[in-house]
Parts: C-alpha cells; sequence; structure tokens
C-alpha cells in the first residue's frame, strides 16, 4: 500500500475506511562508539571495555533488521533483531634463563636452567536478540496550522528470545631445560630437557525466553520531517531470564519519498544476565550504546 501525502513513515492517515495492512521492513546498522562488559566464564570474571575501533576490528558478523505490520492504524505488529558476534585473539611468550654456581675451590658446578613459554588465547563473544512486540496507538491526535502536526502515545509488549555466547580457548606450550658442568678440567656434566603443550576451552552459551514492555512517542512535525523516542525493559528475573534489559532509542526520520524513509538514532542497551554458579556460572553485564541509521521501505 502507498502512503498518502501528508503521511509520515511511522503513520498513515486515519480518516479513510481502508482496512488494508501496511508493512514496513528497516534493515540498519548500529555501531556502538563504547561497550563494556563483565563477563564471568566457568568461575572466572574480567571486564572488557572496547571503543569504536575496537569493535570494528574485532566484528566477525553483524545484522540489524526491524520488521512492522499494522491494521487500521491502530493495531501493529514488530520484529526487531540485533546479531552482534565478535573475536579477539591474542598471546604472550615467556622466556627465562638462570645460573647459579655452587662449591668451593675444590669442587665447583655451575647450573642453567631456561624456560620457555607460549599462550595463544582466543574469546568468541556472540549476543542476538529478538524482539517480538504487538503495538497498541492509545493517543492519536493531530493539532498545529492545518493540522500538519501529529503527537501518538504508543505503548507494546511482547516476548524477547536471547541467545548468549562466550568462550575462551588458551593453548599454552612450555618448555624447560636444565644443564650444569663441573669447572674442572674433565669433570662430569649432563643436561634434562622437558614440553609441555596443553590447551582448555571454558565458557558456555544460553538461550532463554523474557517477557517486556515498552512505550514509543511519535511527533510528526510535517509530512517530511518526524522525531520519535521508544524505550523497553524486560526480563525482571522470572524463570531463566535476564535480570534486567533495558533499551533507549531516541531518533527521527525523513520521508524521502511514498515508501522510503532515512532513519537516524542513538540507541542504548544495557544487559544484566547470570546463570549456574561456580564453575558453572555464565554472566555478562553490558553497557553498550551509539548512533544507529538505516531506510525504511513501505508497501
Amino acid at each position: 500500500k502507498r502512503q498518502k501525502e501528508g503521511e509520515s513513515d511511522y503513520t498513515q492517515d486515519i480518516s479513510g475506511e481502508s482496512t488494508d495492512w501496511v508493512f514496513k521492513i528497516t534493515p540498519y546498522a548500529w555501531m556502538p562508539t563504547k561497550m563494556e562488559s563483565t563477563s564471568t566464564l566457568s568461575g572466572l570474571t574480567g571486564t572488557l571495555r572496547l571503543n569504536c575501533q575496537d569493535i570494528i576490528d574485532n566484528l566477525g558478523m553483524a545484522m540489524f533488521t526491524r520488521v512492522e505490520a499494522w491494521k487500521d492504524d491502530k493495531w501493529g505488529f514488530s520484529y526487531d533483531t540485533v546479531y552482534m558476534y565478535l573475536q579477539f585473539d591474542g598471546g604472550f611468550e615467556l622466556s627465562k634463563s638462570a645460573k647459579r654456581e655452587i662449591g668451593g675451590d675444590r669442587f665447583n658446578r655451575q647450573f642453567e636452567v631456561d624456560v620457555n613459554a607460549d599462550a595463544a588465547i582466543d574469546v568468541d563473544v556472540r549476543l542476538w536478540m529478538n524482539d517480538f512486540a504487538t503495538h497498541y496507538r492509545l493517543i492519536d491526535e493531530r493539532f498545529g496550522d492545518g493540522n500538519q502536526e501529529r503527537f501518538i502515545f504508543e505503548p507494546y509488549g511482547g516476548l524477547r528470545y536471547m541467545y548468549l555466547k562466550q568462550e575462551s580457548t588458551i593453548e599454552l606450550n612450555a618448555s624447560i631445560r636444565a644443564s650444569s658442568a663441573g669447572s674442572r678440567p674433565g669433570a662430569p656434566s649432563g643436561s634434562l630437557s622437558r614440553s609441555r603443550s596443553g590447551q582448555q576451552e571454558i565458557g558456555d552459551s544460553k538461550d532463554w525466553v523474557e517477557p517486556f514492555v515498552g512505550t514509543r512517542f511519535i511527533w510528526e512535525l510535517n509530512d517530511k520531517f518526524s522525531m520519535n523516542i521508544r524505550g523497553d525493559v524486560g526480563g525482571f528475573g522470572i524463570g531463566s531470564a535476564s535480570d534486567l534489559t533495558y533499551q533507549i532509542i531516541p531518533g527521527c526520520s525523513y520521508k524521502l519519498n511514498d515508501n522510503t524513509t532515512f532513519e537516524f538514532a542513538y540507541r542504548y542497551a544495557n544487559l544484566d544476565y547470570s546463570n549456574g554458579s561456580g564453575r558453572d556460572e555464565l554472566a555478562m553485564d553490558l553497557e553498550a550504546y551509539g548512533p544507529s541509521f538505516g531506510l525504511t521501505i513501505t508497501f
């Protein structure tokens, strides 16, 4: 269905008798300028702080899409998906030598020990958030000169499917060589070498479903430009759900033509999740925020 003159991407004219469905799909990009996560894997806790460049350098894959379907301009359904895959790798090398002499003038021996070790660390973090919501336009009023401006208050609620994976692989190689020799001519000497290597994986993945509720405000200034803000909160520690998940997204829209609208927003998201205890614990306290932009296609 094509939009009528004077309609924004978020709204359609409600004065007519049409009961057609209106569909909107918005592929968008969200680039956090800061992301901070305190994570617990198998009982070990650490904090990761990333800026925008860090995220770009370690981003394996990202996907963001929002879909809305509206009936009679009163009831709506939405699906919003956020998927981020971050991968970090690093390592270190250690080399140490020590020498020592023991004995006196008649008996003297030199001992030498060489230790070499290197470790490689690979961290895999994946977060997938899927929101399924039902919307209802509780307030929809026009005002201003020629009724060009429009205000909408739209509560919504639904279910959120979450998938969280945090895994680390540590590979360690170590070797040690010890040798000894006498200082006097003909004194016996000897050496001993040992090496070890191993790999350890820690972490886990979990998925869960949790309820959430939210609201959206839309202020349409004219037939081209509108401002909006939406926010929701969910989890509430129900069953296996997160302790609390919430986000706030202020934004604005500019209509390019009858069926295409440019979207710009700033997204703040916070996740507090914990499952298990001791060495079986998987937890994440995540805060991320940054701009997003996309195109909405209406049909």
